[in-house]
């Protein structure tokens, strides 16, 4: 597994670094600009919040084209590994590299914070009322949903080798929306108290609090054992999505 990741890494490196480049100078940029004009700080933040979406997505076209390239060298025994260690292997690269691209995100709030001192970021304060039992339970939910997404988008790529041809990538498509709607729809029925005002995550709940002026306001919940029914209804899809993938890769696979 170790030698596999570090494979992945080393594979993926120049890219990852030369990205990396690229997002501080645009970040510099951006801020020193807005600094220099007088820009108003919600300009900087939202233009900063795309910069890094749009990192966070290129990270994850490059974990799946990863896991697209280990399927061809697994198909043609080029990785006499377990089948889930190729599997297992982009997601550990993926939460890496998102968990720097988030903590680059928070550095870059606290220095535009000092640079536009009467500027109280709602990101930076959000965070700060948060106890640690509160953080930790978003983060594993991030997490959380990170993995699922991420193996419901590689069970897609590898149906998608079943076929050859155009009628495998179309496939592989179709599956991929089915599987970002179908899911959720299905907890809405079996897990029916899950879908109301009061939204359950994996491992937290957001209350939602009407307050006396009509505005809405939401606390964090931190987990519950309630969450375990969702733990458990995502967890047997990602077990069935896993195992489908292994007999895939094992059986099916077409290059």
């Amino acid at each position: 597994m170790i030698k596999l990741l570090k494979y992945d890494w080393k594979r993926n490196a120049t890219v990852i670094w030369s990205a990396t480049v690229i997002l501080l100078l645009v970040l510099i940029g951006l801020t020193t600009v807005g600094s220099l004009r007088d820009w108003e700080v919600d300009i900087v933040i939202n233009f900063s919040i795309l910069v890094f979406a749009m990192s966070g997505l290129l990270a994850f076209l490059m974990v799946c084209q990863t896991f697209n390239y280990n399927i061809k060298a697994y198909s043609r025994r080029l990785l006499p590994l377990p089948t889930i260690y190729t599997i297992v292997s982009p997601i550990i690269l993926l939460i890496l590299v998102q968990l720097f691209i988030f903590l680059l995100f928070i550095a870059h709030l606290i220095i535009v914070q000092l640079i536009f001192v009467d500027y109280d970021e709602i990101i930076l304060s959000t965070l700060r009322e948060q106890n640690f039992l509160e953080l930790i339970s978003i983060v594993l939910s991030v997490g959380w949903a990170t993995i699922v997404a991420t193996i419901m988008i590689f069970f897609s790529i590898a149906i998608s080798k079943t076929i050859e041809g155009r009628g495998g990538t179309f496939l592989g498509i179709f599956v991929c929306l089915l599987l970002f709607i179908l899911p959720p729809y299905l907890a809405m029925i079996i897990l029916p108290g899950f879908a109301t005002e009061n939204q359950s995550f994996s491992f937290f709940r957001l209350e939602s609090i009407n307050s006396a002026n009509g505005a809405v306001h939401y606390n964090i919940v931190p987990f519950e054992s309630a969450q375990l029914l969702v733990l458990l209804y995502d967890s047997l899809i990602l077990g069935a999505l896993l195992y489908g993938i292994v007999y895939m890769m094992k059986k099916k696979i077409k290059l």
